[in-house]
């Protein structure tokens, strides 16, 4: 694998966002909110989680995250990218 083939990974929101979208949606629907203002009304939900709520998404994200960053530190340590490429990034 290349750096260049790993991706970064998702935020706790965004894996909230991807489990709980077709709930936001019939929420949404039901109060008569707009498509467009879906990343808005997911947000003020997100937003009223407790802490423990949140729990179960900021460990996936975290460990997520980990596995990343453990599979770019081996890219690098093979020396398998410039540099310039090796945060996954496109440098132009």
């Amino acid at each position: 694998m290349r750096a260049i083939d790993l991706k970064k990974p998702q935020s706790a929101f965004a894996l909230y966002l991807s489990e709980n979208k077709d709930i936001i949606k019939k929420e949404m629907k039901e109060k008569g909110v707009s498509h467009i203002s879906f990343l808005s009304e997911a947000s003020k939900m997100w937003n009223v989680i407790s802490a423990e709520g949140k729990q179960k998404y900021v460990e996936m994200a975290n460990k997520k995250k980990d596995h990343y960053l453990k599979s770019l530190a081996a890219i690098k340590e093979a020396g398998d990218q410039d540099e310039d490429d090796i945060d996954g990034e496109d440098p132009n």
